[in-house]
């Protein structure tokens, strides 16, 4: 896909500038919801300045500047910005891979601002919402400043709530309340034990959906890109015509957000060669594998696009398979592309996981802060009141565990309901069972408040009736 910016970031930026006229200018974009810019002040930055920066922009917002969008090659932008002391803007420019650089003039403003996909402000409203610390340049802290734009006062009300209510189902924010994983201020993600947990149960499946499909899994070395891997194994296996294999991949993403961060990430590359009869039949099988883990996890509500084997061939490129974040993002998930070797030859590359951190993050935003029951480390967690019960525990374990499901038992020396209830906060179970006599037990359902009283026997036939549906 081609890469587009939009131009409000860049407004916010001369609005930055306009107010603190020394601030260095590190990057930014926007999403549906908001819009946003990362910046090095030389101060120490408290919300006191946001009321300046806001100010310089509603009145840009009144009273519009002239703005010139120059296109120039990208050493000339690094030159131009690195005069105006912007050397990180103008780095970007004459990394950007880009043939033409485009800089936006305003007065004596100026930054490099990518594709855009408008030049046009499609609002006269503006509001400064948050600031945030998100890494550091030069002993200095680097400060997001974020804003809401909308064309009337009660739109842009609407929207900060929208942006709230988006900001509290962030994965990031979601995913350290499970206990899946920290990510500090530089962006570096540590895997809990019991993300990592959620990792290998995610690769089993994959695992096991692949392998229905008659696929040979394999496993080659280094971090160079799948493709060139699956060409290296077969020449040394040249009769093998369907590969798949999962690892790290070497890949680059224009801003790291989160788990949605670009650069070595785990993904997958699934390969098939053969005629036109065989791989439209493979094609098939491939989407509808991917709807169905899409569906599973609810990323989608079975709702996947479809695409013929010839569609595919005349677009040439790769296709992406995207769902929206929770700021409405389009998130690349998955990818199909097709090629032909030679005469009446195809080769049909599928990625299931283009990023399986990205995937785990949209896992994490579609089930608000939850995860489908297959995915769940740990499916129930049981206590028990009396020592006298473990046997029984045990025991009720066994049949779970004989049927797929994962339990773990809690040693912890409890008496008392509200003890137990205590004890429930730490679970991440969906279900929290405690056995309270022979028999019988209490059960906290994920979401509940209040402690249900229910028969071991119908405690396990209703908890294996939905991990089949799952």
């Amino acid at each position: 896909m081609t890469r587009k910016d939009s131009i409000v970031p860049h407004i916010l930026a001369y609005a930055v500038m306009k107010a603190f006229p020394s601030s260095k200018l590190i990057g930014g974009g926007s999403t549906p919801l908001n819009f946003f810019y990362n910046i090095r002040f030389d101060f120490e930055f408290s919300s006191d300045a946001l009321h300046s920066i806001e100010e310089a922009l509603c009145s840009f917002l009144a009273n519009p500047k002239t703005m010139k969008i120059m296109e120039m090659i990208p050493a000339n932008a690094q030159e131009l910005l690195s005069h105006h002391k912007q050397e990180v803007r103008g780095e970007v420019a004459e990394e950007s891979g880009d043939q033409f650089a485009n800089v936006l003039r305003i007065g004596d403003f100026y930054d490099y601002i990518g594709l855009i996909s408008s030049d046009k402000i499609e609002f006269n409203h503006a509001k400064i919402v948050e600031w945030s610390v998100v890494g550091s340049w030069m002993d200095k802290p680097i400060i997001q400043i974020v804003g809401v734009g909308a064309d009337t006062k009660p739109n842009m009300i609407a929207k900060q709530k929208m942006l709230k209510k988006a900001l509290k189902g962030r994965h990031d924010v979601l995913g350290e309340k499970m206990g899946l994983f920290y990510i500090d201020e530089s962006n570096e993600v540590f895997w809990h034990s019991r993300g990592q947990a959620l990792r290998r149960l995610l690769i089993d499946e994959w695992y096991e959906r692949v392998e229905k499909m008659g696929v040979e899994i394999i496993s080659t070395p280094g971090l160079r890109p799948f493709s060139k891997r699956f060409d290296d194994y077969q020449k040394i296996n040249p009769k093998c015509r369907r590969l798949a294999e999962i690892g790290s991949v070497e890949r680059y993403a224009n801003q790291a957000d989160a788990l949605f961060a670009g650069g070595v990430v785990r993904g997958d590359l699934i390969r098939f060669v053969g005629s036109k009869e065989t791989l439209e039949g493979d094609l098939k099988a491939a989407l509808d594998m991917i709807c169905a883990f899409w569906t599973d996890c609810n990323l989608t509500k079975g709702d996947c696009v479809y695409v013929d084997f010839q569609t595919l061939l005349d677009h040439e490129q790769e296709i992406e398979l995207q769902a929206a974040d929770v700021f409405g993002r389009p998130q690349k998930i998955s990818s199909l592309r097709l090629k032909e070797l030679k005469k009446g030859l195809f080769e049909l590359n599928i990625r299931v996981f283009w990023s399986m951190s990205s995937f785990i993050a949209l896992i994490i935003e579609k089930n608000k802060g939850g995860l489908p029951f297959f995915l769940e480390p740990i499916q129930i967690d049981i206590a028990v009141l009396k020592r006298s019960l473990m046997a029984e525990a045990e025991q009720i374990k066994i049949n779970f565990e004989q049927n797929g499901v994962r339990v773990r038992i809690y040693s912890h020396n409890i008496k008392q309901k509200h003890e137990a209830m205590a004890l429930s906060k730490s679970s991440h179970a969906p279900f929290f069972f405690t056995l309270f006599e022979e028999g019988k037990g209490y059960v906290l359902e994920r979401g509940n408040k209040k402690f249900d009283t229910v028969d071991v026997k119908d405690f396990i036939k209703s908890v294996l009736k939905d991990a089949k549906k799952s």
